[in-house]
């Protein structure tokens, strides 16, 4: 499973607008959830994500293997980690440890950090 924060823009710029069709040929499933690089996500992504949030957090939930990703691979990736993880049930404290474990550059951007803060109490 492949999920992509970057914006169809990027992917092209990045020249990685192939990723949807080499999952696909993989047998992989794609999620393209689009957030603007050091940005808070906005109605595009939050259209998608709700298209998606049921699949996206039943395959966590199942222990599934989810790829995610961005151009750093720090912000909208650790972001979209903790959004997973607090839609999940897991408490900020607990999201913040281990995405910054994992990934230390992430939940750094203040524009991100307070989207998750607004959007799900994360401190």
């Amino acid at each position: 499973m492949c999920h992509y924060m970057m914006t169809l823009a990027e992917l092209s710029e990045n020249q990685a607008d192939a990723l949807p069709s080499l999952c696909a040929d993989l047998h992989m499933d794609w999620f393209h959830l689009p957030v603007q690089d050091s940005c808070a996500p906005e109605e595009p992504f939050e259209q998608a994500f709700a298209r998606e949030k049921k699949s996206l957090l039943a395959l966590v939930r199942s222990g599934g293997t989810l790829v995610i990703h961005c151009h750093g691979g720090s912000g909208r990736t650790g972001m979209m980690a903790a959004v997973l993880m607090l839609e999940s049930g897991y408490q900020p404290a607990q999201v913040k440890k281990q995405v910054q474990l994992i990934r230390p550059k992430s939940l750094t951007s203040p524009v991100q950090v307070n989207y998750l803060c607004k959007r799900y109490g994360y401190q």
